[in-house]
């Protein structure tokens, strides 16, 4: 019974709220909470205060360099574009089946579009001490950091995606929506409140050269390729902008369940 009533989510994507507090105000309340609750005197007191200071620094660094609602949310022009973009990671040395499968799917990609469009592509895996050994003929020459990445995805003609782990869909896909890049996507396995329809709102491939036929026909054919951004774009709109996606989700919750959720006055 319980199962019956779960409901798709949609794309979720990893923003910074325009109305959130100070950095200052999140780093202090952030490491002061950290604090008070690992102050407890046990030998472990100092391996577990340890332990969440690194974690907590990942963590901040993560908040500082997120995305802005605001700046996704402005408007943006369709432009056809001449190059493939595909900016993508590796998760480090690993025994698990599904990590091993991203990875290889990711090198693939790469070295097949490299191969195919030369100058034109951009990107590749991008250098970590893993990667580099692993793959050092795939590693992207373009900066990650958050502004540098924005600037190649907005300048891109085609963003190329591939699935993460569990078979989820990337960040990158609403990220390139909402810049309104036309999207070459690893066919979608995620349940959505609205498909990604493949010909609709971006093209899909199953394969490595069925990849690169579809950036090849796209750069050939700008009016697809306006067509394809503007949907994408729409669908950015409609379904992913957070405060929409939230509003949504919200009044889904209270139709399931009437009465059930206490609302404040």
């Amino acid at each position: 019974a319980a199962q019956a009533r779960i409901l798709p989510a949609g794309l979720s994507l990893r923003i910074a709220s325009p109305v959130a507090h100070s950095r200052l105000r999140r780093s202090a309340g952030f490491w002061t909470a950290t604090i008070a609750y690992n102050l407890r005197a046990d030998r472990h007191f100092a391996t577990r205060l340890a332990r969440e200071v690194r974690a907590g620094r990942r963590h901040q660094h993560a908040a500082r360099y997120q995305l802005r609602s605001d700046h996704l949310r402005s408007p943006r022009p369709s432009a056809a574009g001449s190059t493939v973009f595909f900016q993508t990671r590796t998760f480090g040395a690993t025994h698990d089946v599904d990590t091993a499968a991203v990875h290889r799917v990711r090198v693939e990609l790469v070295r097949g579009l490299r191969q195919e469009f030369g100058d034109r592509f951009v990107g590749g895996i991008i250098p970590d001490a893993f990667s580099r050994e692993a793959y050092p003929d795939c590693l992207s020459s373009v900066p990650s950091d958050l502004p540098s990445y924005l600037a190649s995805l907005a300048g891109a003609g085609i963003v190329v995606t591939s699935s993460g782990l569990a078979g989820s869909i990337p960040w990158k896909v609403p990220e390139a929506m909402a810049l309104a890049r036309c999207i070459v996507a690893e066919s979608p396995r995620t349940t959505l409140p609205s498909p990604l329809t493949d010909g609709e709102t971006l093209r899909t491939f199953a394969t490595v050269d069925e990849c690169v036929e579809r950036c090849r026909d796209l750069l050939d054919d700008n009016d697809q390729q306006h067509a394809l951004a503007e949907a994408g774009r729409r669908y950015y709109e409609d379904w992913v902008d957070p405060p929409v996606a939230m509003h949504r989700l919200l009044t889904q919750a209270l139709d399931a369940a009437p009465g059930e959720i206490p609302l404040s006055p």
